[in-house]
């Protein structure tokens, strides 16, 4: 990998009430060394990989992205965290641009890196948008497999090692009398039999909005008025969905299950 030392730290104060300019914040970036370049990559593949921090960042998390983007042609994280988050010495996470954000917004942390990702969206084939705990162990690249097929899908979600965990940011016709229902006690049934374990042979599946901690979009699919709102992934992913159908959760593509999901299991 190349040793250019490209980690920027911009610091932008905004507060939950205020109207704001995310261009202000986010600049295109003309740098020369702007992406990290690999001249043998396993993945043929300019990928913008996404990040929201409300916790430290921990150096095993580091470790293992560092090692997941260097199966790619070309690669730049972005970090978008809480202003209290401490981001530890990065000297081998090169070509990463950190946004510390003073607010409780999640949305507005996603909108920051998506508007980065627009501004330079003629570098990338790719935006990755990942939780921090999907690398909490090491990345198995036989779940990118999905990269040999590109031409089948747009838009690609994760499975886990234990059960599909993340049925409010799942819409298909599985889920509708989930969403529309509003007796607490009779969603918790129902969340405990859609959770539930998707074999790694198992079909591609169609939705509409999914999420489980990782997701691949290609460039083609973000459309110009898909943004994040405070309902975590899913307007994002559902305006995006009135332009391609091609959205899928991919079986292969497995994310092992941390001990940090359990708190989404019913």
């Amino acid at each position: 990998m190349s040793r250019y030392s490209k980690v920027k730290i911009s610091r932008a104060t905004i507060k939950d009430d205020d109207s704001f300019d995310i261009n202000e914040i986010v600049k295109k970036n003309n740098e020369k060394h702007f992406m990290l370049r690999l001249s043998n990559p396993i993945i043929n593949a300019n990928v913008c990989i996404c990040m929201v921090f409300e916790h430290d960042i921990t150096h095993n998390v580091l470790k293992n992205l560092n090692e997941f983007r260097g199966l790619f042609a070309g690669s730049h994280v972005v970090f978008c965290v809480s202003d209290y988050v401490k981001t530890p010495i990065m000297d081998d996470l090169n070509f990463t641009s950190v946004f510390k954000l003073k607010t409780r917004e999640t949305a507005l942390k996603r909108n920051t890196y998506l508007q980065l990702f627009r501004n330079n969206i003629s570098s990338f084939g790719y935006m990755i948008v990942a939780d921090p705990v999907a690398f909490e162990t090491p990345f198995n690249q036989t779940s990118l497999s999905c990269f040999n097929k590109a031409s089948d899908w747009d838009v690609l979600f994760a499975n886990q090692s234990y059960k599909y965990y993340d049925i409010n940011n799942l819409f298909n016709y599985d889920t509708m009398n989930y969403h529309q229902e509003r007796d607490i006690a009779v969603k918790r049934v129902m969340l405990k039999r859609l959770q539930y374990h998707i074999p790694r042979d198992s079909p591609p599946i169609e939705v509409s909005s999914a999420f489980g901690g990782f997701a691949i979009y290609k460039a083609s699919s973000i459309v110009p008025d898909a943004v994040y709102k405070n309902d975590d992934h899913r307007s994002f992913n559902i305006i995006i969905n009135r332009s391609t159908k091609r959205m899928y959760i991919d079986p292969r593509m497995v994310i092992e299950t941390h001990p940090d999901l359990s708190v989404f299991y019913v």
